[in-house]
């Protein structure tokens, strides 16, 4: 009994040796990264030295782009042991965001990130999680939740694609301006949540992970929005044109078909012209077979249900058609 005791003693001390010397290691090597990197800084980087958890807590990091600097109180990055190929990231629920000078607070409650590579296919991510929110910013609500999961289906030549599985609550879109970015003329709060699958031009990470890669295209078999008192579902592939425009052709499954046409009026996705075409339109819209696909994208377009309407919308050669009349130019593909 003796010897087994000492021999389990023994094998616990090693592991907890490995597991400082790990720790510290991993330590010494994120610092010598951040002091090479001007975009990125924190104030210390220390072992987590926390119970079944491998990993490092990081305080006052941040990250510095052009006119635009993200930081937090503090961030721990970890994995188990049974699981050395997933990482997890947690930051603090409080932070600065800078944008040209303008120093904003922002809280983001309950985050946390998921990143899971595949040896098999050059260290890609092949899972990746999000979740997290409220989202405030300068003491407004941006965003009330926001669960993401891609999980890589496949890597070719062309490049790579993901199934994406997305409920995203309570976006205020006017408020997108906080962020820097354009402000989206929404008429109500929005809200997202169904499955899709996006390709992009390369995987996640990999040898290659230096930038972000490019999205190429996107598809859905079924994506409920709300927005406002509106209410819809969406089914559609669409993907980038040769000219940056959007190419493909969707369907909007809605009880209130006026109601999107003025919130795509108010947005500025159709014109006023085309906004009045399409109100002209609404009684015909169910009797409107759905354009077929230049290129097969496999998709079934089901009959609307009695209490719904049907909008279609295709778009080619860098032009919007309500079915087969065009309504004003295509939007640009944001790949």
């Amino acid at each position: 009994m003796r010897r087994l005791l000492g021999s389990v003693l023994l094998i616990a001390v090693a592991i907890v040796g490995l597991w400082i010397v790990a720790e510290n290691w991993a330590a010494g090597r994120l610092r010598d990264l951040i002091a090479d990197r001007p975009d990125m800084q924190a104030a210390a980087v220390q072992p987590l030295r926390a119970p079944s958890r491998i990993g490092l807590r990081l305080d006052r990091p941040e990250i510095r782009q052009p006119g635009m600097a993200l930081s937090a109180d503090w961030l721990e990055l970890w994995l188990s042991p049974l699981s050395p190929l997933t990482a997890v990231a947690v930051p603090a629920s409080d932070g600065w965001l800078d944008l040209s000078g303008q120093r904003l607070p922002y809280t983001l409650a309950d985050t946390r990130a998921q990143v899971a590579l595949s040896p098999l296919n050059r260290m890609a991510v092949s899972h990746l999680a999000l979740n997290g929110g409220p989202l405030n910013i300068d003491g407004q609500v941006l965003l009330n939740r926001l669960q993401a999961q891609a999980d890589l289906d496949g890597i070719s030549p062309e490049g790579a694609a993901y199934d994406l599985r997305l409920m995203l609550d309570g976006l205020q879109g006017y408020r997108l301006a906080l962020l820097g970015l354009a402000p989206l003329a929404l008429p109500g709060v929005l809200s997202v949540e169904g499955d899709g699958r996006i390709w992009l031009d390369r995987a996640l990470g990999g040898q290659e992970g230096g930038e972000m890669p490019r999205v190429l295209g996107f598809a859905t078999t079924g994506i409920e929005i709300r927005l406002g008192d509106l209410s819809a579902r969406l089914i559609g592939r669409v993907r980038q044109g040769g000219d940056g425009r959007t190419e493909g052709r969707v369907a909007l499954y809605t009880p209130d078909a006026e109601g999107f046409i003025q919130a795509a009026a108010t947005s500025g996705l159709i014109p006023e012209d085309g906004q009045m075409l399409a109100r002209a339109m609404l009684k015909q819209m169910n009797r409107m077979p759905m354009p077929a696909a230049l290129t097969p994208d496999g998709l079934d377009f089901p009959d609307p249900a009695a209490t719904e309407t049907r909008i279609p919308l295709v778009f080619r050669d860098g032009q919007m058609f309500l079915g087969v009349m065009p309504v004003g130019p295509a939007p640009r593909f944001p790949g």
